[in-house]
């Protein structure tokens, strides 16, 4: 049953643990691989998936399943399984729910770490990939296909922000009995709850917003019982399970989720607005700009704010953002997001170093690209900075 107190509240008891008098207020860390059995029956029984009793921590462990079902409740989502990274929480889907000969429709624009799954180990397997334009639904129900039985999208696209119209693929992914997976590391469950606007299943790279302080490794997938517990099997097969120290640390981030995301949303937004009228900077890729043409859907999508993503093109390419890297004395460059601080990133030699030139032009990333995390420092400052780094360009 779903639990209807306010997000804001889940968050900030996100672990609790409240069955006995007496028990401690933070989330309990439980750092043991292994637990004593005092009977076979209760060890056949953990053995056997019930909730609550624990053998071993790869199956299960009390620290990452009160991270599940916090993070379950965030999603509106009926249960949740945790993994040791993001990619381990999408490999794992994969893997669980697709055989070979089977398809996967995917946003052409997509991080390139699970570009390269796709296209490498599981095309050996025998899982084909089609592509269509994430701002264009109807690519998605013209690529569809009698074998397609996955469609994959982000939240928010990496590296251009553009936003997936979760429930009109919701219903074109259905009417061909095919389930929608969407990726929501960008915008957390304070941002976009896709459960609720139709997906299947969400996947949350829980080192990035969930964790939100760069000291986690770990990675969520929340959805119905059922697929959930496909996951579950797949991950204590291949074992790449959640360690309680992050599953702990994660619980802890989570209790302030609520309040970063709308620092880290209005700081995006307010230095979204800086650079689109900097003279050195050629576009912008943030949706919550009044002029981009995803705005609207945006702002339906995502009411309480567009994240704290956003992306520039500068001219000049890889030495001008190199440039641009040296003079900035506050934002550091990072090869990932979310942090607490303002990070930057270059995607052509980060997030998808793995494409050619010509694949990356024709999504539109060019070297003058660079990808902004804004974190809840004073936007006054983010912007200072910014124009520190751009006066060297």
């Amino acid at each position: 049953m779903p639990d209807e107190r306010s997000f804001e509240t889940l968050c900030a008891h996100a672990g609790d643990n409240v069955a006995a008098p007496g028990s401690a207020v933070a989330p309990e860390l439980h750092l043991a691989s292994v637990f004593g059995s005092p009977s076979l029956d209760i060890t056949d029984r953990a053995l056997s998936g019930e909730p609550g009793i624990y053998v071993y921590s790869r199956d299960a462990n009390p620290t990452v399943a009160a991270l599940e079902r916090a993070v379950a409740a965030l999603d509106a989502a009926d249960a949740a399984v945790a993994t040791a990274s993001g990619m381990a929480a999408i490999s794992a889907v994969f893997l669980a729910l697709l055989k070979p000969g089977d398809r996967v429709l995917v946003a052409r624009e997509l991080y390139g770490a699970t570009v390269a799954l796709l296209e490498g180990p599981l095309a050996k397997f025998g899982i084909e990939t089609d592509a269509a334009e994430v701002t264009d639904t109807e690519s998605f129900e013209r690529a569809m296909r009698a074998e397609t039985k996955m469609v994959f999208v982000e939240t928010v696209s990496n590296p251009l922000m553009r936003v997936a119209d979760v429930p009109a693929l919701a219903a074109i992914a259905h009417a061909r009995g095919a389930l929608l997976v969407v990726d929501a590391s960008f915008t957390s469950p304070a941002i976009s709850r896709p459960i609720v606007q139709g997906a299947d299943l969400v996947v949350h790279s829980a080192t990035k917003y969930l964790g939100g302080h760069s000291d986690v490794m770990a990675g969520i997938v929340t959805g119905g019982d059922a697929l959930i517990a496909d996951i579950r099997g797949v991950r204590k097969l291949f074992g790449p399970t959640c360690s309680p120290m992050d599953a702990w640390l994660t619980l802890r981030g989570i209790k302030t989720l609520p309040m970063r995301m709308a620092r880290h949303s209005a700081n995006a937004s307010g230095a979204a607005e800086f650079l689109s009228r900097h003279p050195k900077v050629c576009a912008v890729y943030h949706a919550g700009l009044p002029d981009e043409t995803q705005h609207k859907l945006a702002r339906e999508l995502m009411p309480g704010g567009m994240g704290g993503m956003l992306a520039f093109e500068i001219d000049g390419g890889r030495a001008a953002v190199e440039r641009l890297l040296q003079a900035l004395t506050m934002i550091r460059f990072a090869a990932s997001f979310a942090d607490v601080t303002t990070t930057v990133s270059h995607p052509g030699i980060t997030s998808h170093r793995g494409f050619s030139a010509a694949e990356r032009a024709a999504l539109g990333i060019s070297d003058g690209l660079v990808r902004l995390s804004a974190g809840i420092e004073s936007l006054n400052d983010i912007c200072a900075d910014l124009e520190r780094g751009l006066a060297a360009v």
